[in-house]
């Protein structure tokens, strides 16, 4: 498998990365982004099934490191090779994992709690070790063992999961080698997975949560240190369309276009004034009932960054956002700080929006990338800024 590098620095840089002789952007021609996933490292999924990254690799989250340089990240979009199409993509701390067409899914990157499927003490060492740093990983996308019949996937620090066809859920990972049935679970439409919270939307409109509940992103008690290994119900949630949690908050959009929180409001995403201290075993800094976010009416999407920011698309293509802005990835326009209600962001003409790390993305109606908030010398596509607050076209920066 070979890699392909390029840096943008323009629109035609731009659209020369992105494309693979489809037609599906309106102004280039070129395949659209889908989905963008990631926290250090950001993968890209476009519409022809094509994967690419940046940002970490020192762990071959980006798959091979082979003329990456010496350094700990990469300024520059990485082509990913992939043995098919890609339809999703999910980022667990250094690992990553892509489900291919024919609904099997690979990994690739750290897999340093069995999350690939392979004894973590067989991961080889990696050319770009040193003797202060064993860099161990799998630079070669891996078949997941005994998986297969995958519609989406899912994933979190050292673990991973897996909706199949027939609305059953698999994990794997944190040690665990083999993907194994998730009991009490079916007519599963979709999941997230975030700060050790799992959260499994159901063809009928409700939601079912598992694993930590120390911020009380499971939506149910009790409120605990540790974690709740039995799927649950979040109580009095229902006609459920996305949910998303993070690190310490979940959120849900409804059908009826409405928006929900529960968990901890300590990066003010809540979406109106609330108790922002850590939650406390005395019933404080939680939030166990969903809370209807005040002024959102007409969402359509929405897009969570690990606990920090919120990102509401509305059915006319705008964008509304709260939440922790220390790095403009609120893209109001305000400073650093946080944004405890809920505010317009200057772009329109909106088709999806994606949060992943202290940036933000949106895909407009024209297949144009649009991005924002943290930037810096090797961090495309804002390489050359400290901080934008504003979206911006990634070429124009």
């Amino acid at each position: 498998m070979t890699h392909r590098f390029a840096l943008l620095t323009s629109v035609a840089a731009l659209a020369a990365v992105l494309a693979h002789d489809t037609h599906t952007n309106a102004q280039t021609g070129t395949p659209r982004v889908v989905k963008i996933v990631g926290e250090a490292h950001k993968l890209l999924l476009r519409d022809d099934g094509t994967v690419a990254g940046w940002g970490q690799w020192q762990q071959a989250e980006l798959g091979s490191v082979e003329g990456l340089g010496t350094g700990r990240t990469v300024d520059h979009l990485v082509a990913i090779a992939l043995p098919g199409k890609a339809i999703d993509l999910a980022a667990g701390g250094q690992t990553s994992f892509a489900l291919l067409a024919d609904g099997t899914v690979v990994g690739w990157g750290r897999g340093d709690r069995g999350e690939l499927g392979v004894d973590p003490s067989a991961r080889p060492l990696l050319p770009t070790s040193t003797q202060a740093f064993q860099y161990r990983g799998f630079q070669r996308p891996t078949p997941i063992p005994s998986l297969a019949g995958v519609a989406a996937i899912a994933a979190d620090v050292g673990a991973a999961y897996a909706v199949l066809r027939d609305g059953t859920v698999k994990a794997w990972g944190n040690n665990s080698l083999t993907p194994a049935p998730v009991a009490g679970l079916a007519g599963v439409a979709a999941l997230s997975a975030g700060g050790g919270a799992v959260l499994a939307l159901m063809k009928d409109g409700r939601v079912l949560s598992w694993g930590s509940n120390f911020y009380g992103a499971l939506g149910r008690p009790p409120r605990v240190e540790g974690v709740l290994a039995t799927p649950g119900e979040v109580s009095g949630l229902t006609e459920v369309a996305q949910v998303v949690t993070g690190m310490g908050v979940s959120t849900a959009l409804k059908k009826d276009g409405t928006v929900w929180v529960w968990g901890s409001n300590w990066q003010q995403q809540f979406g109106f004034p609330a108790p922002t201290l850590q939650p406390q075993l005395n019933g404080g800094g939680y939030e166990l009932t969903p809370q209807q976010v005040p002024g959102i009416a007409g969402a359509v999407e929405i897009a969570v960054g690990m606990g920090r920011q919120t990102l509401v698309r509305l059915k006319d293509g705008t964008l509304r956002g709260w939440g922790n802005s220390d790095f403009g990835q609120l893209g109001t326009g305000g400073g650093a700080g946080y944004q405890p209600r809920p505010m317009a962001l200057k772009i329109a003409g909106v088709a999806r929006v994606f949060a992943a790390g202290n940036n933000s993305f949106a895909v407009r109606t024209d297949g144009s990338l649009w991005a924002w908030g943290s930037g810096g010398a090797n961090e495309w596509p804002l390489k050359t800024n400290v901080r934008v607050p504003t979206p911006a076209p990634p070429d124009l920066k």
